[in-house]
């Protein structure tokens, strides 16, 4: 097809190669940036939350300052798990506006629903699904890489976060929750797991793990 063929069809469906200003690369620039701090905020809040409380406190034992940094953030996990939302959800907000905006220099028409599609499936590849995946994969690795990050976050949206934190505090107690503002440090999952690994690896006899899972099993039953 000719070039007045190519140039008819752009035209029936409102679509044109615009001027890339100083404007322009100014809103594509802080589309990338918050982008990548989307996808920094997901690989934080997965690799915080997985992060073994078992390695985690023998490094603290070890006086590892890293280690400790994301013991103090863990013993709080309603601020950092409200900090990590709100710069999520303010990177995603900023990053469909800016993609709204770029769009409509190519199509006035249909530049809305082109941003809307493209900065969905961005999201969810690029920011969510791969930076969760790989966090999943070395969750301390990962936080420790971004601990220091989250606090600085932490602390300067400190009087946002406390806020929202009441706030929701308010609400799960209204709909009869509780607000459980520390963990225990080994969940019953963990220390099952060490149970069997001691046994496969001959730390422990066979009649001694019958014995500690037997505990479990009471324990349970005693709860219900």
């Amino acid at each position: 097809m000719d070039g007045p063929g190519l140039a008819s069809i752009a035209v029936g469906v409102d679509v044109h190669l615009p001027q890339f200003d100083a404007a322009a690369w100014l809103q594509l620039t802080v589309l990338i940036g918050t982008l990548i701090l989307c996808g920094i905020a997901s690989a934080a809040e997965t690799a915080l939350t997985s992060v073994s409380r078992i390695k985690l406190k023998n490094l603290v034992e070890e006086g590892d300052p890293l280690a400790i940094q994301i013991e103090k953030l863990l013993s709080e996990p309603n601020t950092f798990l409200s900090t990590i939302l709100v710069v999520n959800s303010v990177a995603v907000i900023v990053a469909s506006s800016m993609a709204t905006v770029l769009a409509l220099r190519f199509s006035e028409t249909w530049g809305e629903l082109l941003a809307t599609i493209l900065i969905s499936l961005v999201v969810l590849i690029f920011c969510e699904i791969t930076p969760k995946t790989a966090a999943v994969q070395s969750p301390l690795r990962w936080a420790r890489a971004l601990v220091r990050p989250v606090r600085a976050a932490a602390w300067l949206l400190h009087p946002f976060v406390v806020s929202l934190s009441v706030i929701t505090s308010l609400f799960v107690r209204m709909m009869g929750g509780q607000i459980k503002h520390k963990g225990p440090f080994v969940t019953e999952e963990e220390l099952r797991l060490l149970v069997t690994v001691g046994e496969e690896e001959g730390v422990l006899e066979e009649e001694e793990t019958e014995m500690i899972h037997s505990i479990f099993e009471f324990a349970d039953t005693t709860a219900r």
